[in-house]
């Protein structure tokens, strides 16, 4: 998954979180973005969408 995806991924979680306020704070830097992406979302996006 591309890099680019990261702010677009968090504007979607801020979006449907029960708490804003807690995640508007939510902050990454390039580093911890594309680790997460690659390591920690990657894998559950990549089965939603093979499951569609």
């Amino acid at each position: 998954m591309p890099l680019s995806y990261v702010p677009i991924l968090i504007g979607l979680a801020k979006s449907l979180a029960k708490d804003p306020k807690a995640l508007a704070e939510v902050k990454l830097d390039r580093t911890a973005a594309a680790y997460k992406t690659k390591y920690g979302l990657a894998e559950g996006f990549h089965q939603k969408l093979m499951n569609k």
